[in-house]
């Protein structure tokens, strides 16, 4: 599948997301804490999984646009026998490709993370980190030049700040690619931002930068509701609303897709 056929993910493909500072958002934003409405995704994820599926049940799963944020492959790590973590930036390719190589970098830069994994359920993510370590696998690419339909078993993307385009259009269809990329009847898990403002650059410490930079798609529960329309993905809303400035919380889509 290419991305290019009439140019509609333009906007996509003009940010600059080889400079995305990987390590500077890692620190700022997970370092040495996980934060609630992460937590909340996350466990609403592990409950899920536990509830409907069996360890190394999943042959082949997906994240979508991992960036930095190990969050929900962690979650997902010990479901699964291969899992590719998609992801364009170069910075982010490389943090990623890294602390999968390192043990400790792992360890110190996810712990908190881990730890509320383990402590969900002992017996599942005992050993977490060396799961995501020997099953994951870094693809620097646009999703939507590398996703086929019907490929995977199972799906998770943190759609923080709605970050592939501030277009509601091109942003549509990348969802239907990512939907679609899903055997019917698999897992589907994504986070979403509601009406979130642009995206702050952690490399400066900057509360906001040139919607250019880093893209924010300012929208509401009601325009994804309809985006999942007739998919059996159901949408929760968090509890919290104040994870970070300038947005009304998450949007958690969570369910196992209709079967054809």
């Amino acid at each position: 599948m290419t991305g290019q056929q009439d140019d509609w993910d333009s906007n996509n493909r003009s940010i600059q997301w080889d400079n995305f500072d990987a390590d500077a958002y890692q620190k700022h934003y997970f370092g040495g804490r996980l934060e609630a409405e992460d937590k909340w995704s996350m466990l609403a994820l592990a409950t899920r999984l536990k509830e409907q599926l069996t360890p190394d049940s999943i042959e082949h799963a997906v994240d979508v646009g991992t960036g930095p944020s190990l969050v929900l492959p962690l979650a997902i790590a010990p479901y699964v026998k291969q899992l590719d973590l998609i992801e364009p930036g170069k910075q982010n390719v490389e943090y990623l490709k890294a602390t999968l190589k390192d043990r400790k970098k792992m360890e110190d830069d996810w712990k908190l993370t881990i730890q509320c994994l383990q402590e969900f359920d002992s017996d599942i993510y005992g050993n977490v980190a060396e799961l995501l370590m020997e099953r994951a696998t870094v693809y620097p690419n646009f999703a939507q030049d590398i996703l086929e339909k019907e490929k995977y078993g199972a799906l998770t993307m943190g759609f923080c700040a709605g970050s592939n385009s501030d277009d509601h259009d091109e942003t549509a269809k990348f969802m239907q690619i990512v939907l679609s990329s899903v055997k019917p009847g698999s897992l589907y898990a994504a986070m979403h931002t509601l009406n979130s403002g642009p995206y702050p650059d952690w490399s400066t410490k900057q509360g906001s930068v040139d919607m250019a930079k880093f893209p924010s798609l300012k929208t509401s529960h009601s325009w994804y509701a309809q985006q999942y329309k007739d998919t059996g993905i159901e949408l929760y809303k968090s509890p919290m609303t104040q994870m970070r400035p300038d947005y009304d919380g998450t949007l958690l889509a969570l369910g196992f897709t209709t079967q054809s």
